[in-house]
């Protein structure tokens, strides 16, 4: 559970804070997979634009990746200074058989085999 935060930077400037209050509830990519057999879902691509949260995505969990051939990041750093946000981002990533492009602010993971 957490909280939805408006730090006053416009529509697409939205964050989930952990501040005590938990009004919203989160659901992890690896859940909504389960819920959806994958007989009727074949995940392909995901786009993750999560404001500073990829810090939590990417700390736990996250036997999803490689489910996804394509795995588009927007990295969060320039914004959290100083708090390593994309560190997790990177150990998930590190030891898996992917290429790496790196256009404007996204970060494409290419997974290299058809497993």
């Amino acid at each position: 559970m957490g909280t939805l935060q408006d730090p006053g930077l416009g529509n697409d400037a939205y964050r989930v804070t952990f501040d005590g209050q938990l009004d919203l509830q989160l659901l992890s990519i690896g859940t909504l997979l389960n819920r959806y057999s994958e007989d009727r879902f074949v995940p392909f691509l995901v786009k993750i634009d999560i404001e500073g949260f990829e810090a939590d995505l990417f700390k736990e969990n996250t036997e999803w990746v490689q489910k996804f051939p394509v795995l588009i990041v927007e990295l969060h750093d320039w914004m959290l200074p100083r708090s390593a946000n994309s560190q997790n981002f990177l150990k998930c990533v590190s030891s898996l058989d992917r290429d790496f492009v790196f256009r404007g602010e996204n970060v494409f993971s290419i997974k290299n085999t058809n497993d």
